[in-house]
């Protein structure tokens, strides 16, 4: 039943070979037949297409935007397998000696169970699919961010706790973008064999609005500062992407958007790449504590026209 990593090497030439452990290090078992060959027969052969894709198209991509380096780079390094398998912490390993990179399985069950049932009539094996493709990019960008095992993580939350879960928010949020940001160009550039503008926009659209929306369910909010501020970067970033692809408006940001805000709930700061975008600015308190509200109970649908309503008070940088 288990594909061991000297047989997956012999699948492809060209490409990193996925697959699927169905075990735990110490024999435990994590997967049934089942789960496993719906997982191999749904998602593996898509992951060994798209990584084969990324890899072609690498050079193209960093002539459009040189931050897709920090998913390709690594998808050139980590030659000898992805492997998605129980993790005792985090979702990613890495294994530099024999070039492997290892993602948490229980993270895929969960999207499993949960991506197909919102896209229930839309074909939603291919929703799974790319939900998949997503965890995998955005735990790919981590290698890039030095953050390549779950020690690396509690070290930099060991000096002040609420600093490095902030810090460790934000970096995941520019994960998200970074993930979403190099599939949708690889999506326009295989179609097109060129950038298109308005190609790129409604990729982007269909996989940060549908996609990460749907993972959202996956990894619930609650009410840690450092939660709802994902949230709130995650549900402004899409108000402004439906914007662009709806309306034809220029996208208004080019990485995530960060929020920061006073504990009085007056006066909020959004950045994005580490520089601020918008500084300092009072904001409605009343309306704040709404949106947070909803951000913490999961009400992500009614917590977006909120957030369109406080947009429309920010001043833009010029």
């Amino acid at each position: 039943m288990v594909r061991e990593l000297e047989q997956v090497r012999q699948i492809s030439s060209v490409s990193i070979p996925v697959f699927f452990r169905t075990h735990t290090r110490s024999g435990e078992e994590v997967l049934s037949q089942k789960q496993y060959s719906f997982l191999e027969d749904k998602v593996c052969g898509t992951l060994v297409e798209k990584i084969y894709l990324l890899r072609k198209y690498a050079p193209d991509l960093s002539k459009i935007d040189p931050c897709t380096e920090k998913i390709t780079n690594p998808l050139k390094h980590y030659t000898n397998g992805i492997i998605f398998e129980h993790l005792e912490g985090g979702s990613l390993h890495v294994d530099n000696g024999d070039c492997t990179l290892s993602l948490n399985l229980e993270v895929v069950v969960k999207m499993a169970e949960t991506v197909p049932k919102q896209f229930p009539s839309d074909a939603p094996q291919q929703w799974l699919r790319m939900a998949c493709l997503v965890f995998l990019l955005h735990e790919t960008s981590h290698i890039s961010q030095k953050l390549m095992k779950h020690e690396d993580v509690q070290r930099m939350k060991k000096v002040d706790m609420n600093v490095g879960r902030e810090r460790m928010g934000e970096l995941d949020l520019r994960s998200d973008f970074l993930a979403v940001h190099t599939l949708s160009l690889l999506q326009t550039f295989h179609e097109e064999k060129t950038y298109n503008h308005r190609k790129y926009i409604r990729w982007f659209y269909e996989i940060w609005c549908g996609i990460c929306r749907t993972m959202l369910e996956v990894f619930p909010s609650n009410r840690r500062k450092d939660k709802q501020q994902r949230i709130f970067g995650y549900l402004l970033m899409s108000k402004l992407i439906r914007d662009a692809h709806l309306s034809n408006y220029p996208l208004e940001f080019n990485g995530e958007l960060w929020p920061v805000w006073n504990d009085s709930l007056e006066w909020l700061s959004i950045y994005s790449q580490c520089e601020p975008l918008i500084s300092g600015c009072p904001v409605d308190s009343v309306l704040m504590m709404r949106i947070l509200e909803d951000i913490s109970i999961g009400n992500y649908d009614n917590a977006l026209p909120k957030l369109d309503e406080l947009w429309r008070c920010l001043p833009r940088r010029c």
